[in-house]
């Protein structure tokens, strides 16, 4: 039987977590609707120089949504592309690249294990963005992900998408793993207080049960079914990648702001073993045999929680017919944790990291007409979120187009940077209507009127529908 979760009461205080490491006291976000808007902000060159147009478009979001976090992908290739090679000395970076850590003393008190060349317009975009979140009360999050070519084994098979073959999912050679903890510990080190900003939270990888996304190639062949042994390669793997990125967060943020890590899930979560041609070009382990196999290994030993990517019409349940989680199957994610913690002996599991997990990627670009098919989905998954304490945050995937009748972004295009040049779009109403100072306590509210969803208790004769 499940457990009953705890309804989150947008105005009540916040929860505090209580963790053994980089998540112990963090207070969970009262605002749980967030935006991934790297896309649109990248699309327009909307960066460090153009003060007015980033702060007109913050301006617009908070005003419209007031969105608890911003996530963003923050790419290891894009920022240590130069072809340098790392060294334990310092080296001459190119034009446009600078070196991290700026010297031997910087090494040594910031906790590098080498010298890089990390492209210097990459790092300006991003601490602008970051020092924007931080003045408006934002949660920064990093989807972590991408190894740079002098990184990654170069028989590793990599895989097709949109047409073209990429190989940035191919994991970090076993000797380069010190160079994937400097890059964390870069991005933990740079941004870590209250004015230029800071991650605090930190997705390491993509959907890593699935090894288009996370490729172990050439070290076993990733479109078989993996033996025993090669499932334990990969899980074996991604634990040391979260060992290196907890090692590198804890080292900055132990006494200064707690963080959250998470490991990345996508739905197919139940039944392991899916190769192709299921629909995937490698194959994928499940996402709770990957779960299960870190409960294994560092179970309550270092702070983790979960990021899942519930695609899949949230009305409706895929778990018994698909073995896939949509947002209608999140609490048995949430219960497999539960269970565990309780396992290892956690007195209070709804206080443990393990427990949280955040809606970081999903998009309905298929589910019916498609506005209102989206404002539709926006409204439903935003009602499971808030009944869960659990689920901390979310960030569908993406904000907002940036070309006429652009999906997978969901605000058009013409919406514009201020938000206010379609002001009947169906979606954006429903993304306002989940601004906390509006979901359930505004009867007029888009969701609640064409939905009956997130209205006051009082306008549905009982508390907003679970």
């Amino acid at each position: 039987m499940l457990d009953s979760f705890q309804m989150a009461n947008q105005g009540a205080v916040r929860k505090i977590l209580k963790g053994v490491s980089i998540s112990d006291g963090y207070a969970l976000p009262l605002d749980k609707q967030g935006v991934h808007d790297q896309r649109y902000m990248l699309t327009f060159n909307i960066n460090q120089g153009r003060f007015k147009e980033r702060n007109q478009r913050y301006d617009a979001l908070m005003d419209a949504i007031q969105p608890g976090v911003r996530r963003y992908n923050v790419f290891w290739y894009a920022i240590e592309k130069s072809g340098v090679a790392p060294s334990d000395t310092p080296i001459t970076c190119p034009r446009e690249f600078i070196l991290v850590p700026a010297s031997q003393a910087e090494k040594a008190a910031k906790g590098y294990n080498r010298f890089h060349c990390y492209h210097y317009a990459e790092i300006a975009d991003m601490a602008s963005y970051l020092a924007l979140d931080a003045s408006r009360g934002i949660e920064s999050v990093a989807t972590i992900w991408g190894t740079p070519t002098q990184f990654r084994d170069p028989n590793c098979v990599g895989f097709k998408i949109n047409g073209a073959w990429t190989y940035n999912s191919c994991v970090p050679r076993d000797d380069a793993m010190r160079d994937y903890a400097d890059f964390v510990n870069f991005l933990a080190e740079r941004w870590n207080d209250d004015i230029r900003g800071r991650f605090k939270h930190f997705i390491i990888w993509n959907e890593v049960a699935n090894a288009d996304w996370f490729d172990t190639s050439p070290q076993y062949n990733v479109t078989k079914l993996p033996t025993p042994a090669e499932v334990n390669y990969w899980i074996d793997k991604y634990v040391a990648m979260l060992r290196v990125s907890h090692d590198a967060i804890q080292r900055h943020f132990k006494g200064a702001s707690p963080a959250l890590m998470y490991v990345s899930l996508d739905r197919i979560y139940k039944t392991p073993g899916k190769c192709p041609p299921t629909g995937f070009q490698h194959c994928h382990i499940g996402g709770r045999q990957m779960l299960q196999g870190i409960w294994d290994r560092i179970n309550t030993t270092i702070d983790w929680s979960v990021a899942v990517h519930p695609y899949g019409d949230p009305n409706k349940s895929d778990w018994d017919q698909h073995g896939m989680y949509t947002f209608a199957d999140l609490h048995y994610v949430i219960q497999d944790q539960l269970d565990n913690l309780r396992k290892y002996g956690v007195a209070d599991p709804t206080t443990a990291p393990q427990a949280m997990l955040a809606a970081s990627e999903q998009g309905w670009h298929g589910e019916g007409a498609l506005a209102t098919g989206l404002a539709n989905n926006l409204c439903v998954a935003h009602r499971v979120v808030t009944n869960y304490t659990e689920l901390i945050w979310v960030t569908h995937n993406d904000f907002q187009g940036v070309r006429p009748n652009d999906y997978p972004g969901f605000v058009p295009m013409e919406a514009q940077l201020n938000l206010t040049g379609t002001p009947d779009s169906v979606v954006l109403n429903a993304y306002k209507a989940t601004n906390r100072n509006t979901w359930a306590l505004d009867p007029d509210n888009w969701c609640c009127q064409q939905l009956k969803i997130g209205c006051p208790a009082n306008t549905t004769g009982g508390v907003t529908q679970v």
